[in-house]
């Protein structure tokens, strides 16, 4: 279980992302990101090693257009999670002594409205959503607190929250489902 304080550290973490992610500039590719302490309780949020382009791949029913990458995170949620997690990405979690505390995605794009019997999605990403774009930083600990940071594209601040006993609905979303699922890899065996 992990500490009040490193709870705190976390979303202050998180917050100094996106605002990083907000000096970069928009348009950017969306990142799988793994959130680590370290000895001296010093947290570190990294990217997973993916390649940028891993996020656009052509949807070969509609050669126009892209897999959404919530669809994406999904595949690669189910091959991180499989029986046997890549020895890749477990070296990469340990790397440096680090201990993974937890999984958080970073994406650009809008938000949708869901039709009745849609699965929620939570948001679109689409390139150059213009002035209706979003940056939406969300994630999940160990213990299954619900961090979100979100920005409107022209915001100067972007608005944070932590949810330390989080509703299920945020399960039911193809994001919360694939954090959720992603964020046993961090607990300790």
């Amino acid at each position: 279980m992990l500490s009040a304080a490193t709870a705190h550290a976390l979303s202050e973490a998180l917050i100094d992302t996106e605002r990083a992610a907000e000096q970069v500039g928009w348009d950017a590719p969306p990142q799988l990101l793994g959130m680590f302490t370290r000895l001296d309780t010093t947290i570190e949020i990294a990217p997973v090693p993916l390649h940028p382009e891993t996020w656009r791949a052509r949807d070969p029913l509609k050669p126009d257009a892209y897999i959404p990458v919530t669809a994406i995170l999904d595949v690669l949620t189910a091959y991180f999670t499989a029986p046997l997690t890549p020895a890749w990405l477990s070296e990469w979690l340990h790397e440096d002594g680090r201990t993974p505390v937890g999984f958080a995605f970073l994406c650009e794009g809008r938000e949708t409205l869901n039709s009745p019997g849609q699965r929620r999605s939570g948001l679109q990403a689409v390139a150059n959503a213009g002035d209706n774009a979003i940056r939406s930083l969300s994630a999940l600990d160990v213990d299954g607190r619900y961090y979100h940071v979100l920005r409107r594209r022209g915001s100067a601040t972007a608005s944070a929250n932590t949810d330390h006993d989080p509703t299920p609905l945020i399960r039911q979303t193809t994001l919360g489902a694939c954090l959720y699922r992603l964020r046993h890899l961090a607990r300790p065996a």
